[in-house]
């Protein structure tokens, strides 16, 4: 399901195409979903659709690629060892010892870091990386500095997709919250079925009692007047 067409290729996507590997959407079923839901999505709607699901599935993965408090700790401090080791080195800066041919240490390590700091420098020089090895170090060492919370962040992206989605859900013409909760505990209703195919199709899906509880909790008809 992963896409490899580049913005220009993905018109459909438009602003909202912000990941080149980023779900290409142009396969969903809509006469099916519409049939199911007893509602009409037109080319504009379904375009909303696309973007919104877009837009989902790269905010969970970033949200997936956030590393919990101890792996980020973990890695700053592997960060700041780094740093503080090869500053060392560049510092020396022995690049003309020995009648112009390069310490053999210092050679070693401009071949395997030098490709990637040419240009960010006037002067390629190994004081001017040293200097730069030690910004990073800094930086990294003042975001250790601030306390994490332990844990991955709270997912919010389904409350915002949802309440996304019941907006294209009202205009297509929708009426009330589209879900509701039987006596039986079973939650049924015509918006419940659509977020529950159109998530399907991004790889994120939900139990159908999961997805009617964040619905209940998160869609309020007050924000959604026409």
């Amino acid at each position: 399901m992963k896409s490899e067409y580049s913005k220009e290729q993905a018109p459909c996507l438009g602003e909202f195409f912000t990941d080149p590997y980023c779900c290409d959407f142009s396969h969903i079923d809509f006469g099916a979903i519409e049939e199911k839901v007893g509602l009409h999505f037109d080319a504009h709607l379904q375009k909303s659709i696309r973007e919104i699901l877009a837009v989902h599935v790269t905010n969970i993965r970033g949200q997936e690629d956030t590393p919990v408090a101890e792996v980020r700790k973990a890695k700053l401090e592997e960060m700041i060892a780094a740093c503080q080791l090869l500053e060392s080195v560049f510092a020396l800066d022995q690049s003309n010892t020995g009648g112009g041919e390069y310490d053999p240490l210092v050679y070693d390590i401009w071949k395997v870091v030098g490709s990637r700091v040419e240009g960010r420098f006037t002067d390629l020089h190994g004081g001017h990386v040293a200097d730069y090895l030690a910004s990073c170090r800094k930086q990294a060492l003042t975001a250790l500095s601030v306390p994490g919370k332990r844990g991955r962040r709270p997912m919010c992206q389904i409350k915002r997709t949802l309440k996304s989605l019941h907006v294209v859900f009202a205009k297509a013409g929708g009426k009330g919250v589209g879900s509701s909760r039987a006596a039986n505990g079973n939650y049924h209703g015509p918006f419940l079925a659509l977020v529950k195919e159109l998530l399907d199709y991004t790889g994120d899906s939900y139990e159908l009692s999961v997805l009617g509880n964040h619905i209940e909790k998160n869609i309020k008809m007050k924000c959604f007047i026409p």
